[in-house]
């Protein structure tokens, strides 16, 4: 799905290989240039951070594409959201913050499922692997990834296997 936004506040949601609106609604909230914007893959949450510039509540609204109900809002961020990305099944999202925290958040309870502080440099974008378990994140030493395939795992395990650039193996022809 193609999200396209308007400066009234208004949502277009585009079905691109059928070429065709699939929904269009209206939120009240404050988005600005630099608000944080994503979809679900399937293209039936949207996801948005607050404005940065004017709004000190940092929090993270979620709203059904389909009918523009606002599903719920994410609180947990102490500065202004940056980045979002949507797990490939819908059921996860992760942030990024101005606070140096990486947070995963539960979509239809809208709870806290993990936050991770100071993971590394700044981080600049945050992506889901297509199959669902890595999260890929570019900051200014790299690309780093992130294992959340082992939820057993004690907290902190996650962290351990981020694969700074230097250590990444390589191949030899």
């Amino acid at each position: 799905a193609v999200l396209v936004t308007l400066h009234d506040g208004a949502f277009k949601v585009w079905d691109p290989k059928a070429r065709s609106l699939k929904a269009e609604f209206t939120v009240e909230a404050d988005l600005g240039i630099g608000t944080p914007l994503t979809l679900s893959d399937d293209g039936a949450i949207l996801a948005a951070g607050s404005n940065a510039i004017r709004e000190t509540e940092n929090a993270i609204r979620l709203w059904d594409t389909r009918s523009g109900k606002l599903l719920g809002v994410c609180q947990g961020h102490t500065q202004g959201v940056r980045w979002l990305a949507f797990a490939p099944d819908a059921e996860t999202l992760a942030s990024v913050s101005d606070d140096s925290t990486l947070r995963f958040w539960n979509v239809r309870t809208q709870q806290e499922l993990l936050s991770i502080q100071r993971i590394a440099d700044p981080i600049r974008e945050i992506f889901f692997s297509s199959d669902g378990p890595w999260l890929a994140f570019k900051t200014k030493s790299g690309l780093r990834l992130l294992d959340g395939s082992h939820p057993a795992d004690p907290p902190g395990g996650i962290e351990q296997r981020i694969s700074p650039p230097d250590k990444q193996t390589k191949s030899h022809d």
